[in-house]
């Protein structure tokens, strides 16, 4: 029977650090088959040689730089997930690494933290079935940005009056903008040791300076190059993705479900179209045909999905922001975007607000696009949330959908 073990390489010079490792993850060896290198160009001679599913490197060492080995392993296996394991560096250094590496874990890091951070990284990998689609999704560098947006974005930075609420406005209406600001603020890349839920906190954390120097780091942000009527599309669903956003967060705090809470649903209701986005991304013939799909269904149901590509948009999603290790409650809420009947807790939580928020939006989009009798707008799944003890606050929702919208919603 072949080895199912996740296999797992460390590149560190320290070889101090490596027996130190091996150590202390001996008790993974049945889950695991750990192998440590103590430099770049051996770690891919490695890699070549065998199907290395997680690569954790230094950044700091002699010769190749763990920053290049990365870049290198991403351009030649962009399905292998990426972490950096580091001490002290420059911040330079580490927001050259950010397109690279999907997390950065600093060091002394314990066992248990390491441990967490690979099996959060590729516990939803099984379900993208195609290899084609996972090394697309696992190899990018970034969410590409529309031209416009990122003008908006510049122009507000440059402003003598700009302030930490006026540029996380601008982010808060960019889902791609906002990834690349949250992936910084999930992970230790600035020694930040909490992950963060909302984007205003995170933009106030990073400062102004430090956002000013992301962008003219080359990788950190990108330009969208693609053809119109993609480039179209995306801009579609990022106008989607805001509206489902709003309302979430809105249905969070008419619930008196508190200001984090309320956050979570924000961001996993602007982050709830990304994988839509990366099928758009894929280029292929299955592209095209979920290009047509999106122009004909506003937002495309998963079984459509699951036709064109083995999976649907909210694992794919749920999947790259784990991978950049967002928090829990956020992947949550984006992977039960559809049925957050699915989901271990069973309370009203963000998960439930951005279902019931995407519902609503789904049916607001169809009506707007498609002949629709408007009082057969949505229907909610009555049973769930009578499980929940909220069914009687569907008119509540409804109300809060009309004041920006003019929606109904039907039970």
């Amino acid at each position: 029977m072949a080895d199912q073990r996740l296999n797992v390489l460390f590149i560190d010079d320290e070889d101090w650090l490596l027996q130190a490792l091996r150590r202390r993850l001996r008790s993974m060896r049945l889950e695991w088959n750990v192998e440590f290198v103590n430099n770049g160009s051996e770690a891919l001679r490695h890699i070549e040689q065998k199907n290395i599913d997680v690569v954790i490197s230094d950044i700091r060492m002699p010769g190749m730089s763990g920053t290049a080995l990365l870049k290198t392993i991403q351009e030649r296996h962009p399905e292998v997930v990426r972490i950096i394991l580091s001490g002290y560096v420059e911040n330079i250094q580490i927001l050259e690494a950010v397109g690279a590496s999907h997390q950065y874990l600093a060091k002394p890091c314990g066992a248990e933290k390491i441990v967490e951070a690979i099996n959060r990284s590729i516990h939803l990998r099984s379900h993208i079935p195609s290899q084609c689609l996972l090394r697309r999704v696992t190899g990018i560098t970034n969410i590409p940005i529309l031209p416009d947006a990122f003008e908006r974005f510049m122009k507000e930075l440059s402003e003598a009056t700009a302030s930490i609420n006026s540029i996380a406005d601008v982010i808060e209406h960019n889902f791609a903008i906002a990834a690349i600001i949250m992936k910084l603020t999930n992970s230790e890349y600035l020694g930040l040791p909490n992950k963060m839920i909302s984007i205003k906190n995170a933009v106030q954390y990073l400062g102004i300076e430090t956002i000013q120097s992301l962008v003219k780091v080359t990788g950190v942000f990108d330009l969208m190059d693609y053809k119109r009527d993609i480039a179209l599309q995306i801009r579609t669903i990022n106008r989607e993705s805001m509206a489902i956003a709003s309302l979430a967060r809105q249905i969070a705090l008419s619930e008196n479900l508190g200001k984090d809470e309320a956050e979570i649903a924000f961001c996993a209701g602007l982050f709830s179209q990304l994988g839509s986005v990366l099928f758009l991304m894929d280029k292929s013939s299955k592209s095209r045909g979920y290009l047509q799909k999106l122009k004909s269904e506003p937002l495309v149901i998963p079984e459509t999905e699951k036709m064109l590509f083995g999976t649907t948009h909210a694992y794919v999603g749920a999947y790259l922001l784990s991978l950049w290790g967002f928090t829990d409650s956020i992947i949550e809420a984006v992977l039960y975007q559809h049925d957050p009947s699915k989901a271990n807790v069973k309370i009203f939580n963000a998960t439930t607000s951005v279902y019931i928020a995407r519902e609503l939006i789904c049916h607001l989009w169809a009506v707007n696009n498609v002949e629709i009798e408007r009082q057969n707008r949505v229907q909610l799944n009555a049973p769930y949330l009578r499980e929940l003890g909220k069914l009687d606050r569907v008119a509540v929702w409804e109300g809060l959908c009309n004041e920006q919208y003019n929606c109904r919603v039907v039970q």
